[in-house]
């Protein structure tokens, strides 16, 4: 009877003094766990899928649709005796418009946020190491633009018209590599996480799927490359 009644009076003093932890901040922290980006929940993977896709829309912008424009005012310059001419896109060579620069810019941001999804569901299949992520990001971009002849196309004259060829080849090709590092660098900051975790024979199949695919849209965009030249 004494050791119990030593027990009960120890357990009352363990309960005044233990500290309490307000409600209202246990479910602010559980709101956290629930929110963060390292976390597993179905809350904090769909936001860490739209703070890539807005991310991506930012990066698009900049870098696909003022890209695309500082590309083609590069080439205006680099052929002068074309000014003035129709492009296949009926815009005249050497004039910026309005309208072309907001479609470039549309077309960039509409790209860009595609991008950005894209990279948050396979973050968890691409390489661990931040520059090779990027690169390989970068490839896969490179690939589907191939596959559509989105950037580099053997449609129409402009390729073919304008000289240096290689430099307007290059200059294209290289907007999803600048779009996938710039996009790597600011979504493992500001957005991190991924669709996961991944077991590793689940990462060894999706990144041979990855490395088909790029494999594929490289062998295009040669194809198309040596259609224009």
């Amino acid at each position: 009877g004494g050791l119990a009644a030593r027990g009960e009076h120890l357990l009352e003093e363990s309960e005044i003094h233990a500290p309490r932890v307000p409600a209202r901040d246990c479910c602010l922290a559980g709101r956290r766990s629930l929110w963060s980006p390292r976390g597993e929940g179905i809350v904090s993977l769909f936001s860490t899928l739209w703070r890539c896709s807005l991310l991506g829309l930012v990066v698009g912008l900049v870098v696909g649709g003022g890209g695309s424009r500082l590309a083609m005012r590069i080439v205006a310059l680099t052929n002068d005796e074309f000014t003035g001419m129709l492009t296949d896109a009926g815009e005249q060579v050497g004039q910026i418009t309005a309208g072309g620069t907001a479609f470039l810019l549309f077309a960039g941001a509409a790209f860009g946020t595609f991008g950005g999804a894209a990279y948050a569901l396979l973050r968890a299949w691409l390489p661990r190491q931040a520059l090779l992520r990027a690169l390989v990001f970068g490839l896969g971009l490179l690939a589907f633009t191939a596959f559509f002849q989105g950037l580099v196309t053997s449609d129409g004259v402009d390729f073919e018209l304008f000289q240096p060829v290689e430099l307007s080849i290059a200059m294209f090709a290289a907007l999803p590599l600048l779009y996938a590092l710039a996009l790597t660098f600011l979504a493992d900051r500001l957005a991190p996480g991924q669709f996961g975790p991944v077991r590793r024979s689940t990462a060894l199949v999706g990144g041979a799927v990855i490395a088909v695919f790029i494999a594929a849209g490289l062998a295009q965009l040669g194809a198309t490359v040596a259609e224009i030249i």
